[in-house]
């Protein structure tokens, strides 16, 4: 069971850096469609961040998961 909980623990790792990462480009999207006054560009660049959001707490989810 030791190893089931090593891989989650990798898992739940790589989502969370992948979230993160998710959010930074939503953020630099964001900044940019802002300055150039875009408003598809700034909606989809806040659903991006929004989607980083869900991706991240969906890694914290799966740190909560224990193998008896």
């Amino acid at each position: 069971m030791q190893v089931l909980s090593s891989i989650m623990k990798l898992i739940s790792t790589g989502i969370a850096g992948y979230g993160g990462y998710m959010v930074v480009m939503g953020a630099v999207t964001l900044g940019g469609n802002l300055k150039d006054s875009n408003g598809p560009g700034i909606r989809s660049a806040i659903l991006e961040i929004v989607g980083g959001v869900i991706i991240s707490a969906a890694a914290v989810y799966f740190t909560t998961i224990k193998f008896t």
